[in-house]
């Protein structure tokens, strides 16, 4: 009895994850447009995250004048790409 018992969960087992590979082909994976928007939301958010963190870091530790040399620095390097 445990046997077919054992038996049976199995094929019950089998079922349901061939059943879920066909649900995943009939409804495939997120487009990438759809990754694109949710990667692009995630790398703004930590953006906005660590641009926080660092000026409330850096105006505690070293004071303005630290963080308006970084922004300096910054603009220079981009202002050297740009040319």
């Amino acid at each position: 009895m445990q046997i077919t018992e054992a038996l049976s969960q199995r094929a019950n087992i089998e079922y349901v994850i061939l059943r879920a590979g066909q649900l995943q082909h009939r409804n495939p994976a997120p487009t990438s447009g759809t990754l694109g928007a949710l990667t692009a939301a995630f790398l703004v958010g930590e953006f906005i995250y660590m641009s926080i963190y660092f000026h409330s870091h850096f105006v505690t530790s070293y004071g303005e004048g630290f963080l308006d040399v970084i922004v300096l620095i910054l603009q220079v390097m981009v202002m050297d790409f740009s040319l």
